[in-house]
């Protein structure tokens, strides 16, 4: 019996389709530093290239610095682009950021879990989101003692 060509395309052979998906998200790279680490850098100020070079790192906290930074993200853009330095506070209160960032990862287990409560009201923060609280010495201070309070299990 001979083989015959059918002009109807075999569905079987046909490649599967591809679905469009939302692009993974970058994984966090804020490290972890001892309190020693974290005391030399905070005395030095950061310079635009180290910011910069963060910021690249962790793309989608460019708000969360600006906000930081007491700017908005276009005001961020523009310091980025001139030769200064942030002052010693400026660079303490970005590191103290993300040592908590880098905690709440370790915290959850899970960067989607840990932003999922960053953006929740939190009954033990008075009904606040901890990603607003971010923005002081205080609110970074609360919200690691927060995330320490998790860490060792008392869930209030």
């Amino acid at each position: 019996m001979a083989k015959h060509r059918s002009s109807v395309p075999n569905t079987a052979a046909e490649p599967q389709a591809e679905y469009a998906r939302k692009p993974a998200r970058p994984a966090w790279r804020f490290k972890r530093l001892s309190q020693q680490e974290l005391m030399a850098q905070a005395r030095k100020p950061m310079t635009m290239p180290s910011l910069k070079r963060r910021l690249e790192e962790n793309p989608f906290a460019e708000p969360a610095y600006a906000g930081l930074l007491q700017t908005s993200v276009p005001g961020l853009r523009a310091m980025l682009r001139t030769n200064r330095n942030l002052v010693p506070a400026q660079t303490e209160l970005l590191l103290l950021y993300e040592q908590a960032m880098a905690r709440g990862a370790e915290v959850f287990g899970d960067e989607a879990r840990f932003e999922r409560w960053l953006t929740s009201p939190i009954r033990a923060l008075e009904g606040q989101r901890p990603a607003d609280l971010m923005t002081t010495f205080t609110g970074v201070r609360l919200v690691a003692d927060e995330l320490e309070t998790i860490a060792h299990g008392v869930f209030a």
